[in-house]
């Protein structure tokens, strides 16, 4: 349980881990409702369709299984935990997010980056492939 008493759900749990067995590009968006972390969608694809309706003016958990290459050059599948906090959203909501946050990154196990961001245009494949790939000791170019 988090310092805000929210708690991640049972399914929320079982969704995310069918989602990563799967090992294919893809992810979750998470809400906090009615006192509790639940999934709000699934999203199959790039990490543009999970970005594309995403609230503007409200905070949310993303996770992302981003496909790339290993040091070894193997095809292998990581885990992004992406926290999404526009400064527009309002402050009660960003309080009830960030202290429920490590709820979220606890519980979920494989999560192999961690990431904060307040504008879409700064989450892209590329960020993210070359955050990813310098946390795994791998030179972009």
């Amino acid at each position: 349980m988090s310092l805000s008493g929210i708690k991640i759900t049972d399914q929320t749990i079982e969704t995310y881990d069918a989602m990563r067995f799967k090992k294919q590009p893809g992810g979750l968006v998470l809400k906090i409702e009615d006192e509790e972390i639940a999934v709000e969608k699934e999203v199959e694809g790039s990490i543009d369709n999970i970005l594309t309706d995403l609230p503007e003016a409200e905070p949310r958990y993303l996770l992302f299984d981003l496909p790339l290459k290993n040091r070894a050059g193997l095809d292998v599948v990581k885990t992004i935990f992406i926290f999404w906090m526009p400064m527009e959203s309002p402050v009660r909501l960003r309080m009830q997010y960030a202290s429920s946050k490590t709820t979220v990154t606890r519980t979920l196990r494989g999560i192999a980056l961690q990431v904060q961001e307040e504008e879409k245009i700064a989450i892209t494949l590329e960020v993210l492939t070359v955050k990813i790939n310098k946390r795994q000791g791998i030179n972009a170019f």
